[in-house]
């Protein structure tokens, strides 16, 4: 007769790290600096519309309101995603701004199919996984970098090429390339009504 396993045990065999189930869900995760860095001196951000421990802070998202810089990066609460993604989205198709975003590939989440496949010019999956600041192991969930708008002083990339940044590797996904139409979101599409 087989033996029994206890709940917690069970909660844990299946591939995801005992470390991580531990852990209370935490909006203020850093960014790597092995992946951060690289795509800083690649896309020369200037603007972080949610930056780290905001949420701890106290402070109001002002990313969700604001008008965003030329060149973007956002690393989203997990917690939180949607919102961060369809402002993001709608910067680069009403103003021209660039963005950069850092999250997980749920591609099979309503705000994947409404922000992020009709809207993003690149999707870079990551194969290799991120190691976030003070966890010491992959995250459990794969990873991808999404940009909207077009860099034009960057070297042309093609799809399905392998890129590695930093440390870390990325298969290209290229979803559009300029000249971009136009497309305005409504007030009620992004939940501003």
């Amino acid at each position: 007769m087989k033996k029994k396993t206890p709940a917690k045990k069970r909660a844990t065999a299946g591939g995801t790290h005992p470390r991580l189930m531990k852990r209370k869900p935490n909006n203020s995760v850093a960014t790597p600096d092995g992946l951060f860095l690289p795509l800083h001196k690649m896309f020369n951000f200037t603007y972080d519309p949610c930056p780290m421990n905001f949420y701890e802070q106290g402070i109001a998202p002002d990313g969700l309101t604001e008008r965003w810089g030329l060149s973007s990066f956002c690393n989203p609460p997990y917690s939180d995603i949607p919102p961060w993604v369809a402002w993001g989205a709608y910067q680069a198709e009403l103003y021209g701004t660039k963005s950069v975003f850092l999250m997980p590939a749920h591609i099979e989440t309503h705000y994947w199919h409404a922000y992020v496949w009709p809207y993003a010019s690149e999707i870079w999956m990551c194969w290799s996984g991120v190691i976030f600041p003070g966890f010491g192991i992959k995250f459990p969930i794969p990873m991808a970098v999404v940009i909207y708008g077009h860099y034009d002083d960057l070297p042309p990339r093609k799809h399905n090429e392998v890129l590695v940044v930093g440390r870390y590797c990325f298969r290209v996904i290229i979803l559009r390339q300029p000249p971009f139409n136009r497309l305005f979101y409504t007030r009620s599409a992004l939940g501003q009504e």
